[in-house]
């Protein structure tokens, strides 16, 4: 047979939610060789590498299928492909000039790829491949393992579509903490290895995955907490002059909340979703402790109050308040502004010093009765909101509304946001997220260091810590102090039931932190924060100079630490050892030019179970395409 090339288009689709891959559908020919995942988990901060050898056992060229979904919150940090021998690595770049790159090469005839961000949660690669040939794909992404109802959670979704002969999970925790709880999927195996380390596997034997032929499918799940000391400022690690400190200090007593529930009850929620709706309102309003205060507003085309009085909740006002719930119906257009000012007003009107107010808000859709405009909606909160504490808290109800509304009322108004999956344990999902806000432990909480001791720091002040989530910061101690191994004292000041408290604490900025034997990565979550926290500023933000400055150091950012985000894009390529991605260089890449987020306008960044202004963790890459250009390999008879 004479010499001969193909040129394939290779289609890559990246997502965010758990970990999962597949080639469903696929000929027997084409095969899953080896499927492995690694996860390093260091003091909070996991680092994750997917691995997948594909094959093509065929006598001719077929389309292989790479498929991935990663956590809603982490950035994509490394891509790579092999194929016929020949190596592709991804490398950042700001999102039109990786655009223009690619379409610079493709026109050049160069293989050649891209990977960025389009909105949706499946990562996916389609590759056409020779006859007999194989495909090797290595993903890694980094995210924060976020503390929420006293659990840190990581959940992988293993569905490979199809039996893998080479089938390895290996997960590793370690923690500077004691390790209190360490529980996993039954199906895993856990070695304590100390105190302070576990070690999960799972290699599911070729019976175990043989379900119709399909392969496995099912959620691996670890959760782990920690000993939290009740005095303190909490753990800080300290490596190369970066640091993280997390904050989540025990035996601090609720403070009650007044809560008003403000429920979408249009004709777009009609059928399954009222009634997980009335199903999870009934669960969450008989959990309320006897210092709560609550009521209810519905709204479809109209708006209903249930109550116009925050009513304390006894047995009886809880009987009452779950009769009503069990009595919705769903019908008519959506007044979303009129719910979301009624909830407000009552609010504002039954203020108490000592609660925490929150509104809790539900939807589905899109607003399409009395006030529509999303910035007039949006100015309508903020400018009640203004001045008080009140945390507007929004949950999207699926995939058919306008969830950057919600992410904007949210972050703008000390609040949290969320999505809702349609699914059969959407009631668990929403009650699930009432537990999380259902107890704050402290308001108005600060975090301080020396002045002058830090060059960079992420967002240091929260309005409320709920017990069981978690205060993260991180940043750079600056080269004089770290150089002179000063000490440096912390302290951290909110206010509870009890009024103003104080936890103080001191560390040792020069120190270099092992954990394990490991180096907590410190710098590259001082960035992944950073970004998160920059992301969210820009999306709340309407002065387009100040935006244009939060995204250039974003980008900054982002680019040094290869990381996909909003704002940039993986150009992929063939390696030639000049066009690595930074990290695989061996360069050193400080972080330059983090804002001071507290002076930046937009509100600040609340991390981890925190009800506060930026309370979206970013998702990013929200969705990852990919174009890619590769050439076969040429063939001899």
């Amino acid at each position: 047979m004479s010499p001969q090339a193909a040129l394939s288009l290779l289609y890559l689709c990246l997502p965010l939610v758990l970990g999962n891959l597949s080639l469903r559908q696929a000929p027997q020919t084409i095969a899953y060789q080896k499927f492995h995942v690694d996860s390093l988990i260091v003091a909070r901060y996991a680092v994750t590498t997917i691995t997948s050898v594909i094959s093509n056992s065929d006598s001719v060229a077929q389309t292989l299928v790479f498929q991935v979904q990663l956590p809603e919150t982490a950035f994509i940090s490394s891509f790579r492909m092999i194929v016929n021998d020949t190596t592709y690595s991804g490398v950042a770049r700001e999102k039109e000039e990786a655009l223009k790159e690619f379409q610079d090469r493709v026109s050049a005839g160069e293989n050649v790829g891209l990977v960025e961000s389009r909105g949706t949660s499946l990562f996916q690669i389609n590759i056409n491949t020779a006859a007999n040939t194989n495909a090797t794909f290595t993903l890694n992404y980094e995210e924060l393992i976020v503390r929420r109802a006293s659990r840190y959670k990581q959940v992988i979704n293993l569905n490979p579509g199809q039996i893998v002969e080479d089938f390895q999970v290996n997960i590793r925790v370690i923690d500077d903490q004691e390790l209190m709880i360490t529980e996993g999927s039954n199906y895993l195996t856990k070695e304590v290895v100390s105190q302070r380390e576990v070690f999960y596997r799972y290699s599911p034997s070729i019976e175990e995955q043989n379900d119709n032929n399909l392969g496995l499918a099912r959620d691996l799940e670890v959760e782990f907490d920690v000993n939290h000391p009740a005095s303190g400022a909490g753990l800080i690690v300290v490596n190369n002059c970066y640091f993280a400190q997390f904050f989540s200090p025990s035996g601090i007593e609720q403070i009650p909340v007044d809560i008003v529930f403000v429920i979408d009850v249009s004709g777009s929620m009609s059928g399954t979703k009222i009634d997980q709706t009335r199903q999870a309102l009934e669960t969450i309003i008989g959990e309320l402790r006897p210092s709560d205060r609550f009521t209810m507003v519905t709204f479809s085309s109209d708006v209903y109050v249930w109550n116009s009085n925050l009513l304390l909740a006894t047995t009886e006002n809880k009987q009452d308040g779950i009769s009503f719930a069990r009595s919705l119906s769903a019908n008519g257009g959506t007044n979303f502004n009129g719910g979301l000012i009624q909830g407000i007003n009552i609010l504002r009107s039954n203020f108490v010093d000592m609660n925490i107010p929150l509104l809790v808000m539900l939807t589905d859709g899109e607003p399409t009765a009395g006030v529509t405009n999303e910035a007039e909606i949006e100015n309508n909160a903020k400018t009640l909101i203004h001045g008080t504490r009140i945390s507007l808290n929004c949950l999207g109800f699926g995939f058919s509304l306008n969830f950057r509304l919600l992410e904007r009322l949210s972050l703008d108004n000390n609040g949290i946001v969320r999505r809702i999956y349609e699914a059969e344990d959407a009631a668990q999902q929403l009650e699930g997220f009432f537990d999380e806000i259902s107890s704050p432990i402290l308001h108005t909480v600060r975090i301080s260091y020396p002045e002058n001791s830090y060059d960079e720091i992420s967002n240091t002040e929260f309005p409320i810590l709920f017990k069981g989530s978690e205060i993260v910061i991180a940043g750079k101690f600056s080269a004089t102090v770290c150089a002179n191994l000063e000490t440096a004292a912390v302290t951290v000041t909110g206010t509870g039931t009890m009024g103003m408290v104080s936890f103080t604490g001191e560390v040792n900025t020069g120190e270099r932190s092992l954990i394990g034997g490991l180096e907590p990565s410190t710098e590259r979550l001082t960035a992944y924060l950073t970004i998160q926290q920059l992301l969210n500023q820009r999306l709340v933000t309407d002065d387009a100079t100040l935006k244009a400055d939060i995204e250039q150091r974003a980008l900054t950012i982002a680019l040094q630490y290869n990381f996909v985000t909003e704002l940039t894009s993986l150009i992929v390529v063939q390696e030639d050892g000049t066009n690595l991605p930074p990290q695989e260089q061996g360069q050193n890449n400080p972080i330059s030019e983090i804002a001071d987020v507290n002076a930046a306008g937009g509100g600040g960044f609340g991390c981890c179970g925190l009800s506060g202004s930026g309370q979206r963790l970013i998702s990013t890459p929200l969705a990852m395409v990919v174009m890619i250009l590769t050439a076969l390999l040429l063939m001899k008879a």
